[in-house]
């Protein structure tokens, strides 16, 4: 079983959303985690590997969207975080597989 970490982290000064390149397609930056179960309280050690995974991306935990829902398949657990993105000097995304897509809000 493992522990799947999806971070929702928006462009700091523009409306883009941070996606990574995922095979054929795109995904939201995401973290594999191996183990049992978890706590909305590691953000920080969340932090520190994402600071690891995409150098020069400053973010912090707003809340979790979505927790520890079971994905029947596979018996993995899965959370989906909102960040703030505190780095706005950033243009680019933090690497080379990334780009920023762009919000569409209706209603």
């Amino acid at each position: 079983m493992s522990l799947d970490y999806y971070f929702l982290i928006p462009e700091a000064d523009g409306p883009g959303l941070l996606i990574v390149e995922a095979g054929n397609g795109w995904t939201l930056p995401h973290l594999v985690l191996p183990g049992e179960g978890r706590n909305p309280r590691y953000a920080l050690a969340i932090n520190q590997q994402l600071a690891q995974e995409f150098p020069g991306l400053v973010v912090t935990v707003l809340h979790y969207e979505y927790f520890n829902q079971r994905d029947p398949a596979s018996n993995d657990l899965c959370t989906i975080f909102s960040m703030d993105n505190l780095n706005p000097t950033i243009g680019r995304p933090p690497m080379e597989r990334a780009g920023w897509a762009l919000q569409s809000w209706t209603g």
